[in-house]
């Protein structure tokens, strides 16, 4: 990245960046809105409490990093369950 734009849009007018980020939303919409069963791809990944296990695994992730940089991790620490 540089200066809040990825290297290869970098020197492309903004009306071009714009329409560039617009149809990257149509595509991430269209992805999102695919039957996943439909297509025969259902039997990957789970599907239930996926923001409940992202947000425990980033925890664990920032939690082993904290001693790193001498930052206390504290006695105290919030369960989601």
């Amino acid at each position: 990245m540089i200066t809040g734009h990825h290297v290869l849009i970098q020197g492309l007018a903004p009306e071009r960046r714009g329409a560039i980020y617009r149809e990257i939303a149509k595509v991430l919409a269209a992805l999102h809105s695919v039957d996943v069963d439909a297509i025969g791809l259902g039997i990957y990944g789970r599907r239930d409490h996926y923001c409940k296990r992202q947000v425990v695994n980033f925890s664990v992730k920032i939690a082993s990093l904290l001693p790193l940089f001498n930052i206390p991790t504290g006695a105290q620490h919030h369960k989601l369950s």
